[in-house]
């Protein structure tokens, strides 16, 4: 079985109970996340804390679009000033735990932040370096998966910034969610983009991860179970000293005679296709070659 490298997502931000912000809302959570909320009917003013709740989300809405607006300074498109980019580095560290789940958002493509403002969030995380697991997987799954070219460079670039083994580890984890069980592609998109993009990434880890995980998964199939005939056991040996001394049951036991007609081994397909279309070779199940193959890398 596949195992694809995903990290459980936050909760949604609900609608913002009164007009005029009653359209807005905001996903919070790495890309790949619930849908995006917005379609709730606002609750009732007169609700138990709903007003306290309003107010927190509309505050955590402003200081969304405060960062967006950061990150647009920060963005390589911008015409901003070193004075005014150094600011905005400053205004996001301030609150870093606070800033890195805006930038979170920022790259989700549910909030459909621009472009400009996503490579200036990548920007964000090079500069400011939160740690936080969540934004390394955000940012592998934009390196793999975002649908602009752009945007997927310069997320391969901060993974390759920070080493962010998490970041690499989602890239193989998109990489191998776009196969069935079988290795057929079944999101050429998703498939096209993840290889592009570990090529691009160019670390030998990618290729020792796929070439670990395939070795992995061997497993033995087509054991046949014989004739099911079966011996009789009435007694055992009990190996004391220098000699066995015999041991009476007190009643027989049947057990069947297995026979293994044949066993043949196979790899867990996915992860094998997987190293092949990343790496360019196809050395089959050949492990030893493989194996010589990534000691030759870099």
């Amino acid at each position: 079985m596949r195992t694809t490298l995903l990290c459980s997502m936050p909760a949604l931000l609900g609608v913002l109970a009164a007009a005029p912000a009653a359209e807005e809302s905001l996903t919070i959570g790495p890309r790949g996340s619930e849908p995006r909320a917005g379609t709730e009917s606002p609750a009732p003013a007169a609700e138990a804390g709903a007003a306290p709740r309003s107010q927190a989300l509309r505050e955590k809405l402003e200081y969304y679009r405060q960062v967006e607006r950061l990150c647009v300074v920060l963005s390589p498109k911008s015409s901003a000033s070193e004075t005014e980019k150094q600011a905005a580095v400053a205004e996001l560290t301030r609150e870093k735990a606070r800033a890195a789940e805006m930038l979170i958002a920022c790259l989700n493509p549910a909030n459909k932040a621009e472009t400009p403002a996503r490579l200036g969030a990548l920007k964000a995380v090079e500069l400011v370096k939160p740690d936080d697991a969540k934004l390394s997987y955000t940012v592998g799954a934009t390196a793999a998966a975002d649908s602009v070219p752009e945007v997927r460079s310069a997320a391969i670039s901060v993974v390759k910034t920070r080493n962010d083994e998490l970041g690499i580890r989602t890239m193989i984890g998109h990489l191998l969610a776009s196969y069935d069980d079988n290795g057929l592609v079944t999101s050429k998109v998703l498939h096209d983009t993840a290889v592009g993009a570990l090529r691009e990434l160019g670390d030998k880890r990618v290729y020792q991860a796929l070439f670990y995980r395939a070795t992995l998964e061997l497993r033995l199939t087509n054991v046949s179970e014989g004739s099911l005939t079966t011996r009789s056991i009435d007694s055992f040996s009990n190996t004391g000293g220098n000699f066995a001394i015999p041991q009476q049951l007190s009643f027989p036991i049947q057990t069947p005679e297995l026979s293994v007609t044949h066993v043949a081994t196979c790899v867990c397909v996915p992860a094998l296709v997987a190293l092949h279309d990343v790496s360019g070779q196809n050395f089959g199940e050949d492990w030893d070659k493989w194996d010589k193959w990534l000691k030759k890398l870099k």
